[in-house]
């Protein structure tokens, strides 16, 4: 069931999946079984705007899929929960981006005396900055703004206590040169993330992850555990699986949607420069570009580069 955040965090979860056999437990969105609105039993989400979680069948908000078609490979099993950047249509069919302050809610869980927290974040660290024209400043090629544009947020509550963030996944990124995000860090990624929970002990938590901000880009949660094993930490999982592309005809860009509805082109000197309406099928030709590098992100997530 979807509940929508007021002014305050006042939500108790306080079922526990902890066992006297075990310290472990582990979610990784298996059981989905085709519904928008679907969570693991014991997941909530928090919508700021209920006008997001009815555009676009709730894609806006925090839900889960398949690898199938134009998503990732799950880095286990075949789903993920996940969250698409927000976007709408004025009057005259111009595309407007949308705010967003999405949060996804596990369950309570007792926490072993050398329990770690784990699990994979899919995300485009180039997205985490504002893109928009606006914000870029082509003389010293950086952004105008380097505050984050949308970002991830973990957080952690011990006892139905107050909020504590573990991680902003755009502190990670916050220093790197925007030519090495442009040139390197444009598409998603799956990348691990380990926490230990050492001081929390005895207690029961529930974990948060807060999707916030506009202009940004997919997200993807997988493989989120509590365990008193030893857990990898920072492996990156490539996207293998066949998606949304481009290549170069007559001259011009032709885009291959695979599935994919929107496109928004980047020029390397000029920020975004177009947008374009996709039917998912049939490849269409980007005329009137310039010749130079450019990056097309797909709604899917999809990032691709590509020189005219």
């Amino acid at each position: 069931m979807r509940k929508f955040l007021l002014s305050t965090f006042a939500f108790a979860m306080t079922v526990s999946l902890a066992s006297a056999e075990s310290n472990d437990y582990f979610e990784g969105f298996e059981g989905w079984d085709s519904r928008t609105d679907w969570l693991p039993e014991g997941w909530t989400e928090q919508n700021t705007d209920e006008n997001i979680f009815m555009l676009n069948e709730g894609a806006f908000t925090w839900h889960v899929g398949t690898q199938s078609g134009y998503l990732p490979n799950a880095p286990e099993g075949y789903n993920y929960a996940l969250i698409y950047y927000a976007y709408d249509y004025d009057e005259d069919g111009n595309k407007f981006d949308l705010p967003q302050d999405e949060w996804m809610i596990s369950p309570s869980y007792t926490v072993g005396a050398n329990s770690t927290l784990s699990f994979f974040v899919g995300y485009s660290p180039l997205f985490l900055f504002n893109t928009d024209n606006s914000n870029l400043d082509w003389g010293k090629n950086d952004f105008k703004d380097r505050s984050p544009s949308t970002t991830l947020r973990i957080y952690i509550r011990s006892n139905g206590g107050e909020w504590v963030m573990l991680k902003d996944l755009h502190d990670e990124w916050a220093e790197t040169p925007f030519d090495e995000l442009f040139n390197n860090y444009f598409n998603v990624e799956f990348r691990q993330l380990s926490f230990d929970l050492a001081e929390y002990a005895g207690t029961d938590v529930q974990v948060a992850f807060q999707f916030v901000g506009m202009y940004g880009n997919t997200m993807e949660i997988d493989a989120f555990q509590i365990t008193d094993a030893t857990v990898g930490v920072d492996r990156a999982f490539a996207d293998q699986r066949v998606r949304p592309d481009a290549y170069i005809q007559g001259g011009e860009i032709v885009v291959n949607p695979r599935g994919a509805k929107l496109v928004d082109i980047y020029a390397a000197n000029a920020g975004l420069v177009a947008s374009k309406k996709l039917d998912g099928v049939n490849s269409t030709c980007i005329d009137g570009l310039a010749s130079g590098l450019y990056l097309l992100r797909f709604n899917d997530g999809t990032v691709v580069k590509i020189m005219k």
